[in-house]
């Protein structure tokens, strides 16, 4: 599928963009495997993002302790403490995707 635009006489293929976003979020997100806590660290119930991982020493090494940069702020959205504890549990997509519909229910 593409999507014109009327202005321009350019298409632009979605797959691209995807593409493009997917590339730019693994970047950004590279080498987060290295701040996940131990699993016999981990308390039983992962109350935030806190407990299973060591977000300060990730943002350190992406050099954005500054809370303006976008590293920061994204780590402060749930859909990043989502991703890492999903990661931290060992969790597959369509668990998270299973018990985030249940939580929305309940």
């Amino acid at each position: 599928m593409q999507f014109a635009d009327p202005e321009e006489d350019l298409f632009i293929n979605h797959l691209e963009v995807r593409d493009a976003f997917l590339e730019f979020l693994s970047s950004i997100i590279s080498g987060y495997t290295k701040y996940l806590k131990d699993p016999s660290d981990q308390p039983e119930e992962i109350k935030n993002l806190n407990d299973c991982f060591l977000l300060d020493k990730f943002l350190i090494s992406k050099d954005a302790k500054k809370s303006f940069t976008f590293i920061h702020k994204f780590s402060e959205t749930t859909h990043f403490s989502y991703f890492i504890e999903c990661r931290a549990l060992g969790r597959t997509d369509l668990d998270a995707q299973i018990l985030h519909f249940e939580k929305l229910l309940s």
